[in-house]
């Protein structure tokens, strides 16, 4: 079965989380400066929301513990998930800033 085009770009495509109460985005094809060891969008946005109580990121599954956690940088924002040739454009026009090492 050959994929439809827009099938195409979703396999193809990077995504990118972005954090709309911040205007702050990590990649998934990059590596984020504070989230190295990361391996999912889905782990940086855990990691930028739960933090341990010795201020490093906590690592997946969530700890039993969870009392020892405090609220992170990105705890109580909202967020989204884009395809970035999406939104590329965009970005630097609108203020937005990465979390990738540059």
């Amino acid at each position: 079965m050959i994929p439809f085009p827009n099938e195409f770009r979703r396999y193809y495509s990077k995504y990118m989380l972005r954090n709309l109460s911040k205007k702050e985005y990590i990649r998934e094809d990059g590596t984020p400066e504070v989230l190295v060891g990361m391996s999912s969008l889905g782990q940086a946005l855990f990691a930028r929301i739960c933090w341990s109580s010795d201020g490093m990121p906590t690592s997946m599954p969530i700890p039993k513990e969870i009392s020892s956690i405090r609220r992170g940088a990105w705890a109580g924002d909202r967020f989204d998930v884009v395809l970035y040739e999406d939104v590329m454009q965009n970005l630097e026009l609108e203020g937005w800033e990465t979390l990738q090492k540059k």
